[in-house]
């Protein structure tokens, strides 16, 4: 829907809206038989649900509709007005949820449907899950609220996690190859589609790592556990946690980071894919700070730095060693 087309419908269906909204809205149905027939479907939805019940503003419609609203927002999307009167806002979420199939409420009862926050290269974001668990996205990234659940979730890319403390219903992150398993807590996962290995570190609290065989393993803060896609067996080591949730913050650090692990640390932020000869850099770490850097920018530097010669070819970034 069209910027703040779904807070006119909301505030119709009520009889709410002013003259300017009427107006708004003649525009946008005399547009299209499309617009026509999504209205129309909408206000019988509404009827049915609706029409003979008081609206009532439940925590569960709150925190959803926050939920929802953060999501698009964050994710530079635009998103209708939040409305000081709850009423509208409950309305204005009914209006959003049937608009997009991702939540529905019938007669009262909460059924969580698949909900979806995604990023593109170069992008972060932050938002809030109904149970009120906050996350960070990185770039490339897709985080899928799982049907059913408000405390379990898939991830494909990078989030870190500051988690809502529940005793009775533990919070799982579900990646390609394991599970992370938290009551509440903060931590970050690295499960990108297109890597080799897949990273969870532990900032804070306890972690249960499990994998396909239900194997699991308990993480300690302060500690990285890496997994070989694929693979049977964790690999623990002790990690400067800036290296880690730098991103957060517009900034990629790198201590000692082996050529191969920060290019394609490189690619995730950028959206890039990176050509090179394995062979010419496997001695080659990196130490360094970047902070918001232009792709151009920093393959200048790293040109001078690191003795590269460098070519971009849309998003093909082709590196060649340099013989001084």
């Amino acid at each position: 829907m069209k910027k703040n087309i779904s807070s006119i419908l909301a505030r119709i269906l009520i009889g709410e809206a002013s003259r300017d909204d009427n107006q708004e809205f003649s525009y946008w149905i005399g547009a299209s038989s499309a617009n026509e027939h999504s209205f129309n479907k909408i206000k019988e939805l509404w009827q049915l649900n609706f029409r003979q019940k008081k609206i009532e503003t439940t925590p569960d419609i709150r925190t959803a509709l926050s939920f929802r609203l953060n999501a698009v927002k964050e994710a530079s999307v635009s998103v209708p007005r939040i409305f000081h009167l709850w009423r509208i806002a409950a309305v204005l979420f009914f209006v959003m949820s049937i608009a997009t199939g991702v939540l529905l409420y019938v007669e009262g009862n909460k059924t969580w449907q698949s909900m979806t926050v995604s990023t593109e290269a170069g992008q972060r974001t932050m938002t809030v899950l109904p149970d009120g668990s906050k996350v960070w996205l990185n770039g490339n990234t897709s985080l899928v609220l799982a049907e059913g659940s408000s405390r379990v979730v898939k991830l494909d890319g990078e989030a870190f996690f500051d988690v809502t403390h529940d005793k009775r219903h533990p919070f799982i992150v579900e990646t390609s190859d394991y599970k992370v398993k938290v009551l509440g807590t903060k931590f970050n996962v690295c499960t990108y589609a297109k890597d080799d290995v897949l990273r969870t570190t532990l900032v804070e609290g306890a972690v249960e790592l499990i994998d396909k065989d239900d194997r699991s393993l308990l993480l300690k803060p302060g500690y990285e556990a890496s997994l070989i896609r694929n693979g049977k067996q964790f690999k623990l080591k002790k990690i400067d946690l800036t290296e880690v949730t730098g991103w957060r913050e517009g900034k990629l650090i790198f201590k000692s980071t082996p050529f191969k692990e920060f290019v394609k640390r490189l690619e995730h932020w950028y959206g890039v894919e990176f050509s090179y000869n394995e062979n010419d850099f496997q001695n080659i770490h990196y130490t360094g700070t970047m902070d918001n850097l232009r792709l151009e920018n920093l393959m200048e530097y790293l040109s001078l730095t690191l003795s590269i010669d460098y070519k971009i070819d849309n998003n093909n970034v082709i590196l060649t060693k340099r013989e001084d």
